[in-house]
């Protein structure tokens, strides 16, 4: 995650304790979860050194981990990584845990990583382009030649199909073209875990291919989240507009 003025939601959210702490219960049972592990697991086969950005409480590092990848975990948030370490020491697992941003992440050795994952739109919690294409140079420049980076985007045309999807995605353009501090796709949260005025920011496939060409990865693979995120949806025309999100694989 991106650090950012005091006070602001995302610092409140960054320096919660009881979010983090209550995360992984908040979030059990969230297909997302379990697709998008089925999916890394997939693409990504072969053991190896896995920079986990916006590791969070460590869902993904605990699972390679297991699975013999030796994994650096990064994220802003001390008490998401308070969460990680005692989920690493628990079961008996060994992995690096940094607290750094994922713009600037100078502590992080350069062409080292086989993989590098920005899972559950953590990219869509930076607040503005510029902050998003930093990020995924800074994914770029830690894999070795030919590896691998995963993120996951949520989609900006999701729920478009009813009125209530569909007057957010009219205000949002209308956000973004006329209101200074706002991108097309910003969505503002109302009062998300007790945090009022948390924003996130959801893409169109446009302009992650857009963000990926300027930061200078190549996509290999798009994977379409169905509505319920329990599966993905054959690549077609339609895709773009029917999916919940976005699974991205990039090669360096």
């Amino acid at each position: 995650m991106q650090k950012d003025k005091q006070h602001t939601p995302v610092s409140r959210y960054i320096h919660s304790r009881e979010i983090a702490v209550n995360y992984d219960s908040y979030f059990a049972g969230n297909e997302l979860f379990r697709l998008d592990t089925i999916i890394l697991d997939k693409m990504f086969g072969t053991p190896g050194n896995l920079l986990d950005l916006g590791c969070g409480t460590g869902r993904h590092i605990v699972h390679f981990a297991s699975k013999g990848y030796t994994v650096t975990g990064v994220d802003l948030s001390q008490e998401m990584l308070a969460v990680a370490r005692r989920k690493i020491s628990d079961a008996n697992l060994t992995a690096t845990l940094l607290r750094e941003d994922i713009t600037d992440l100078a502590a992080v050795p350069d062409n080292k990583f086989d993989y590098a994952i920005c899972m559950f739109s953590t990219l869509g919690m930076l607040r503005n382009k510029a902050a998003r294409i930093t990020a995924i140079s800074e994914a770029k420049r830690k894999l070795v030649g030919g590896g691998l980076f995963a993120a996951h985007f949520h989609n900006i045309f999701f729920d478009t199909l009813n009125p209530t999807g569909l007057k957010w995605l009219a205000g949002t353009y209308l956000r973004g073209i006329f209101l200074p501090g706002f991108e097309i796709g910003d969505k503002v949260f109302p009062g998300y875990r007790g945090i009022p005025g948390m924003r996130l920011h959801l893409f169109s496939i446009r302009e992650i291919k857009t963000l990926y060409r300027r930061a200078g990865l190549a996509i290999r693979d798009v994977f379409f989240v169905n509505r319920p995120r329990t599966d993905i949806i054959q690549s077609s025309r339609l895709a773009p507009f029917r999916s919940n999100g976005f699974i991205v694989i990039a090669k360096k």
